[in-house]
C-alpha cells in the first residue's frame, strides 16, 4: 500500500502499529526488510523512521505467513484464521515522549486516605535532537467533570548521557468511590508531557481505585472475599471472524451482564485493548491470558524461554493499568516445566500486585510440579464432589478458581447449580468459568461440497478437518459452522442467540436468591414469609427493587414493591401483605417476583406456589374419578365381547384399531393422535454422543410394535380396549420391550390411559422412558400447566417453576421436557384439539415437520456435559417394569370444561 507522510512527521520519528496480526508478518518499507514479529495475538511496533521517504510517496508491505516456531502457542480450541484482524496504523512519536505509564492504586484505611499512583518513565530520540529543555509532567485527575487533583512537576534529567529518571506521582483521594463489578466507578486521568515550547504528548485513562489480595486463601477484591461467576470468551464472530469491533464487543458485554456475569476469562489471549476499557466501565473482573496454549512439546525445549518471557512482558505491559484485569493466566492446560516456571517468577517480578496462576486440566499434566509462587490452584472439569474435597483440603492453603468447568457441549449443561452451590459454600473456592460464552461459528457457503451432520456422528469430523459441518443452516446454502462438537459449546448460539444454558447461567449466578418455591395459605389477609439470599458482594440490597405480584389464573390480583435492607452475603426474611382469595381451593395461585437492580435491569425471577392447606389440586380427576388399574384388570376377566373395529365417543371423537396396529384417535376438525409408541430416547446432543457412545437405544421412538393381543368389554360408565405389544430394539431384535396398554372410553367422553413397560433381556441407556403418541393436524401451541418455561433434565431444572404457560410450536425454546405436568393443551387456533391430564408428569413434545410428538415420561435421564457423564443415568436393565397413567380430554368449540376455561381462558 502506498501512503505519503505528514511534513509535521519530519521531526518526530514514524512508528508501525499492529495489535494482532495472525500468524507471523514480515514488514517491509521501500523494498527494505524493517523486521517480524510472531505473536498473532499481541502488539507490536517498530520505528520505520529511517525507512520513510517525507517528500515522496511511500510503500508498505507486510507478507503473512502461518509456519514458525511460536505457531502452536496461537493455535488454540478455535478457529485458525490468518489475517490481519486489529488495527494497524503508523503514528509519529515526539522526540521526548512517555515510553511508559504504570499505575497502582490504594483503597486507603483509618490513618491514609485511598489514592492512585504511578510510574512515567520519559524516553528521547538523541540522534535528531539534543537534549529537550525543561521537561514536566503534568497530572490531573477528575471524577465525573468535576477535577480533584492538579499538579506540574519538572523531570530529573541530570545526565543527558542517561534517560531521565521516571517519574513518580500519587493523588490522594479522600472518600474514595471504589472500583468492583457492581458499582465500576472509574476517574479521568491525564497526563500531558510539557517542554518549553509546550505540550508533547498527552495521555488519558479512565482508572479505577481498588486492590486485589489473597488473605487466609480466600482471593480477595478491596479487603472483601468476592466471587468471580465466569465464563470464557474466545473473540469469534460468524459475520466477522476474527476482526470483531465496538458493535460486537458491547453485545457481548450487555448480554453477560444480563446473564449476572461478573468475570470473564480471556481465552486464550488477550483482547482488544478497547474490550478492556469497556470490561473497566461495565464492571468484569478479567482473567488476562498470555497466550501460549498449544505446543507442549515446546516447552521442555530452551529456545521457547524467550517467547514466553516476551509475550508474558507485552501481556503486562499493554493492559496492566486496567481496574477489570484481576489476574494474570499464565497459557493454558500446559505442562509445568522450568521454562513456565521461569515465566511465573517473571510475571510475578513484572506484576506483584496481581495474582497469576496457570489455567490447568484436570489430567494434571505436571513435569515438575506446580511452581510455590503461582496464587491459585486451578483446575479443569472437576464434578460437585471433588469441589466439596478441595474446600475441606486443609493442605491446600490457596485459593481455588476453575478455569474451565461446566462445558456447555451442544445444549448438554448437566449441574451447574449444584457446582456453584459448592463454590458459595466456601470461602476458599473464588470461583468459575463455564466453558464457554459462544459457540464458535462462522458462516460458511455450501457451493455444493459436502456438509457433515455433527449431531448424527460426532466423530466424522476431525479436530483439524476443513469439512464444512452443519450444525445451524441459515438458508440452501449458507451454514453457520461451529464444527461440531469441537466449536458447539457456547452458552449461547455463534449469532449470541441465547440458548437455554444462557438462561440457566442468568438463574444460577443470581446474586439474589428466594429459596422457597410453595407455601401454604389460608383465604385472607396475612403476611407471607419468604427467606432471601443476597449474594451481592459489595451492595446492600436496599439499592435494588423487588417487584411482586400476587396472580390467580395469570390474573394479577395484587402487586406490589418492597424495599429490601440486606447487607452482602446475608440471608434475611421478606414479608408480604397479601389477601388470599377465598377460592384458594380452586385455580392456580402463585406470588410472582422479580429483583431489578440499581442500573434498572431485570436480573432474577422467581414464583412461590400458593396452596390451600388441604394441599394443591389433583387435576387429573377434576371431569370425573378415574378406574383403578384393579378395577380394569377385575373387568378383563369378564367375557371378552367381539374387538370393535372403531368407536365413538361424544363431540365427533372417534377411536379407531386399524390395519396398521396402532391407534388413532380422530377428532373432527382438530387432527388425529395415533398411537402406541415406545420413547426410548430423544436427539442426543453432542455430549451424550461422546459420553454414552453406543450405550444409546436409537432412533428415540420404537415404532414399529407387533401387535400380540387386543380384547374389548363394555362396562359401567364406559369401554375397555386392551392391548399388548412387544417393541424390539432395531439394531438387535432379541432385544424386547412389552407394552400392555388399557384404553378406557369413559361415557362422559374422555379416555383414560393406563400402561406398563417391561424391558426383556435389554442392556443400554435410555435417555427418556415411556409411552409415546404423535399427533397430526393443525396443532399451534401447547399451554400447560406445571414446570415452564423452558425444557428441564435432572440436574437442569433450574429454570423450571410452577406457572401457566403457552408457547407455539416455532419457538426456539418449544422441542423438550417440562416437569411436573399437571394439565397440557395440544390446540389449534381456534383452541380445538386435547388435553392431558395427570399428576406431576413429565411430558416432552416435539415439533418434527407436520406432526408434534407427545412422549410421557416415566424415566428421564440427565444431559451430562462434554467430558462427563449425566449425573443420572437410566441403565435400561435396572429398569424393571414400569407404569404410567393419564387422562386424555377432547376439545372443541362446544366442549371446554369450565376447570379448563378457569386456568386457561379461550
Amino acid at each position: 500500500r502506498w501512503f505519503t507522510l505528514p511534513t509535521v512527521w519530519r521531526s518526530r520519528h514514524v512508528i508501525f502499529y499492529s495489535e494482532g496480526i495472525a500468524f507471523g508478518y514480515e514488514l517491509w518499507i521501500n523494498g527494505k526488510r524493517a523486521g517480524s514479529f510472531e505473536s498473532a495475538f499481541q502488539r507490536a511496533e517498530f520505528d520505520i523512521t529511517a525507512l520513510v521517504h517525507f517528500d515522496q510517496e511511500n510503500l508498505i508491505a507486510l507478507r503473512v505467513y502461518r509456519d514458525h516456531f511460536q505457531m502452536t502457542f496461537d493455535c488454540t480450541d478455535d478457529w485458525a484464521l490468518s489475517g490481519i484482524f486489529r488495527d494497524v496504523f503508523l503514528y509519529a512519536a515526539p522526540l521526548s515522549h512517555i515510553e511508559d505509564l504504570t499505575l497502582y492504586s490504594k483503597i486507603g484505611d483509618a490513618h491514609s486516605p485511598a489514592g492512585i499512583g504511578g510510574s512515567v518513565t520519559v524516553h528521547h530520540f538523541f540522534e535528531k535532537s539534543s537534549m529537550a529543555k525543561n521537561l514536566s509532567v503534568e497530572v490531573s485527575l477528575s471524577y465525573q467533570a468535576s477535577r480533584l487533583h492538579h499538579e506540574i512537576k519538572p523531570v530529573r534529567w541530570p545526565n543527558e548521557k542517561f534517560l531521565p529518571d521516571p517519574f513518580e506521582f500519587w493523588i490522594p483521594v479522600p472518600d474514595a468511590r471504589l472500583w468492583n463489578a457492581e458499582t465500576p466507578h472509574l476517574y479521568d486521568l491525564q497526563i500531558t508531557l510539557k517542554s518549553d515550547q509546550g505540550p508533547l504528548q498527552q495521555l488519558q485513562r479512565r482508572v479505577g481505585i481498588r486492590e486485589v489480595s489473597i488473605e487466609a486463601a480466600v482471593f480477595q477484591l478491596n479487603r472483601q472475599p468476592v466471587k468471580l461467576r465466569g465464563v470464557c470468551r474466545l473473540e469469534i464472530h460468524p459475520e466477522f471472524g476474527r476482526a470483531t469491533g465496538e458493535a460486537q464487543w458491547v453485545e457481548d458485554l450487555e448480554l453477560m451482564k444480563k446473564a449476572n456475569l461478573n468475570a470473564i476469562r480471556m481465552t486464550h489471549w488477550p483482547p482488544h485493548p478497547r474490550f478492556l476499557d469497556l470490561c473497566d466501565q461495565y464492571g468484569f473482573y478479567v482473567i488476562d491470558e498470555v497466550p501460549y496454549d498449544f505446543g507442549d512439546e515446546k516447552l521442555t525445549d530452551p529456545l521457547c524461554l524467550g517467547p514466553l518471557l516476551a509475550r508474558t512482558q507485552n501481556t503486562i505491559d499493554r493492559d496492566k493499568n486496567h481496574a477489570s484485569v484481576v489476574i494474570w493466566s499464565l497459557g493454558n492446560e500446559h505442562p509445568s516445566t522450568r521454562y513456565t516456571a521461569k515465566t511465573a517468577q517473571w510475571a510475578k517480578r513484572l506484576d506483584p500486585t496481581r495474582p497469576v496462576l496457570y489455567p490447568d486440566e484436570r489430567s494434571q499434566k505436571f513435569l515438575a510440579g506446580i511452581p510455590s509462587c503461582l496464587d491459585f490452584y486451578a483446575p479443569h472439569y472437576i464434578v460437585a464432589s471433588e469441589i466439596t474435597e478441595l474446600g475441606k483440603d486443609e493442605t491446600l492453603q490457596k485459593p481455588v478458581i476453575l478455569t474451565e468447568y461446566n462445558h456447555a457441549l451442544d445444549t448438554a449443561f448437566d449441574g451447574l447449580a449444584e457446582k456453584w452451590e459448592e463454590i458459595e459454600r466456601n470461602k476458599k473456592l473464588a470461583g468459575g468459568m463455564i466453558w464457554a460464552w459462544s459457540d464458535q461459528g462462522i458462516y460458511r457457503r455450501v457451493n455444493g461440497r459436502e456438509v457433515i451432520d455433527s449431531y448424527a456422528d460426532i466423530y466424522a469430523l476431525t479436530f483439524t478437518s476443513g469439512t464444512l459441518s452443519g450444525d445451524f443452516w441459515l438458508d440452501q446454502n449458507t451454514i453457520m459452522d461451529s464444527h461440531g462438537q469441537y466449536g458447539t459449546d457456547g452458552i449461547v448460539y455463534a449469532n449470541r442467540a441465547p440458548q437455554t444454558d444462557y438462561w440457566v447461567t442468568r438463574k444460577v449466578y443470581s446474586p439474589f436468591k428466594i429459596l422457597e418455591k410453595e407455601k401454604k395459605v389460608r383465604s385472607g389477609e396475612q403476611t407471607i414469609e419468604l427467606t432471601c439470599i443476597n449474594r451481592y458482594d459489595f451492595l446492600n440490597l436496599e439499592k435494588t427493587t423487588l417487584r411482586w405480584q400476587y396472580e390467580v389464573n395469570r390474573q394479577v390480583v395484587q402487586q406490589g414493591r418492597s424495599l429490601l435492607r440486606l447487607a452482602p452475603h446475608d440471608t434475611g426474611c421478606l414479608r408480604l401483605a397479601i389477601k388470599i382469595s377465598e377460592k384458594i381451593a380452586e385455580g392456580e395461585h402463585r406470588v410472582a417476583l422479580a429483583l431489578v437492580d440499581h442500573h434498572g435491569r431485570q436480573i432474577y425471577e422467581h414464583a412461590v406456589h400458593l396452596t390451600a392447606e388441604s394441599g394443591p389440586i389433583d387435576y387429573s380427576v377434576l371431569p370425573g374419578p378415574a378406574p383403578s388399574r384393579e378395577h380394569l384388570n377385575e373387568v378383563l376377566k369378564e367375557p371378552a365381547s367381539p374387538f370393535p373395529p372403531s368407536l365413538n365417543l361424544t363431540h365427533g371423537v372417534k377411536v379407531t384399531t386399524a390395519a396398521d396396529n396402532r391407534v388413532h384417535i380422530r377428532m373432527t376438525g382438530a387432527g388425529e393422535i395415533s398411537m402406541p409408541f415406545v420413547r426410548v430416547g430423544r436427539k442426543p446432543t453432542m455430549a451424550e454422543r461422546r459420553t454414552c457412545r453406543d450405550q444409546l437405544w436409537e432412533p428415540p421412538l420404537l415404532k414399529d410394535g407387533r401387535l400380540i393381543n387386543k380384547e374389548y368389554r363394555t362396562c359401567t360408565s364406559g369401554r375397555l380396549l386392551y392391548y399388548e405389544y412387544e417393541f424390539a430394539r432395531p439394531d438387535s431384535s432379541a432385544q424386547k420391550i412389552a407394552l400392555n396398554l388399557w384404553l378406557f372410553l369413559a361415557d362422559a367422553g374422555w379416555v383414560d390411559v393406563r400402561y406398563d413397560l417391561l424391558p426383556q433381556q435389554c442392556s443400554g441407556l435410555v435417555q427418556e422412558f415411556g409411552l409415546a403418541m404423535i399427533v397430526t393436524g393443525q396443532i399451534t401451541q401447547v399451554q400447560w400447566l406445571g414446570d415452564g418455561p423452558y425444557p428441564a433434565y435432572p440436574f437442569k431444572s433450574e429454570l423450571a417453576e410452577r406457572g401457566l404457560y403457552t408457547i407455539d410450536h416455532t419457538d426456539r425454546y418449544f422441542n423438550g421436557n417440562r416437569m411436573n405436568v399437571d394439565v397440557a393443551l395440544l390446540t389449534d387456533a381456534n383452541h380445538r384439539g386435547f388435553g392431558l391430564l395427570g399428576r406431576a408428569e413429565n411430558l416432552c413434545w416435539e415439533q418434527e415437520a407436520s406432526a408434534i410428538t407427545l412422549c410421557h415420561n416415566v424415566k428421564v435421564a440427565g444431559l451430562g456435559t462434554k467430558g462427563t457423564l449425566p449425573r443420572l443415568l437410566v441403565p435400561i436393565e435396572s429398569v424393571g417394569k414400569i407404569s404410567g397413567s393419564y387422562r386424555l380430554i377432547f376439545l372443541t368449540r362446544d366442549r371446554y370444561p369450565d376447570f379448563l376455561a378457569k386456568i386457561f381462558p379461550r
